[in-house]
């Protein structure tokens, strides 16, 4: 039986197609060698670099709209910075704080379903 060989998803998303990555280092498996935070970072600034804009942002996050998502970001609900450079009118939020936001709800969740 001969093993498929695909790349890996930051390699798909950056297009740098890298015959040596077997799908046993894609970047959800737990042995990837890097935490959760690093892998949903680096997957994150390969896809939209060192800021998310908001209007991404609000469905990355599974918002329902973005009203509600900057309902929730006003009411302190998420703790996440808005930020808005001068002379712009689309805000944007640090890559870095969406992918530890992101982390920290994936690991509260794998937390809550692994049986102690």
């Amino acid at each position: 039986m001969s093993t498929r060989v695909i790349g890996c998803r930051l390699c798909i998303v950056t297009r740098n197609y890298d015959s040596s990555h077997r799908e046993d280092t894609d970047l959800w498996t737990p042995n990837a060698g890097a935490s959760i935070g690093e892998r949903t970072f680096n997957l994150l600034f390969a896809q939209y670099g060192p800021v998310v804009a908001v209007n991404e942002a609000w469905k990355l996050l599974s918002f329902r709209s973005k009203d509600a998502f900057i309902r929730a970001v006003q009411k302190g609900r998420l703790p996440l910075r808005v930020i808005r450079p001068a002379g712009r009118r689309e805000a944007f939020l640090a890559t870095q704080d969406v992918a530890a936001y992101l982390a920290t709800l994936a690991t509260s969740a794998i937390e809550e379903v692994t049986p102690m």
